[in-house]
């Protein structure tokens, strides 16, 4: 049997712990405590996660990725991101 997991569902379940998922994480450290180095993921969520803990974005709505243009070009959880 071949389980679907819907990442939605999981990155909504992660917020609703209060905690950041890494699709929504910005920067990162090599060691506790350490140095930020800047951080894009894969399939970024900042604005979703921006939208469930605010109710609020600046960030452009979307359905496809044909509705996002310039630096932000992929439609992610119903928001424009850069990647």
């Amino acid at each position: 049997m071949r389980v679907v997991i819907d990442t939605g569902v999981l990155i909504s379940a992660a917020i609703k712990a209060h905690t950041i998922p890494d699709c929504a994480m910005q920067v990162s450290r090599t060691t506790e405590v350490g140095d930020l180095t800047a951080y894009a993921p894969a399939k970024s969520c900042g604005c979703y996660f921006d939208f469930t803990t605010n109710g609020a974005t600046s960030c452009k709505a979307c359905t496809a990725d044909k509705d996002c243009s310039g630096a932000v070009k992929h439609c992610n959880y119903g928001y424009c991101e850069a990647q």
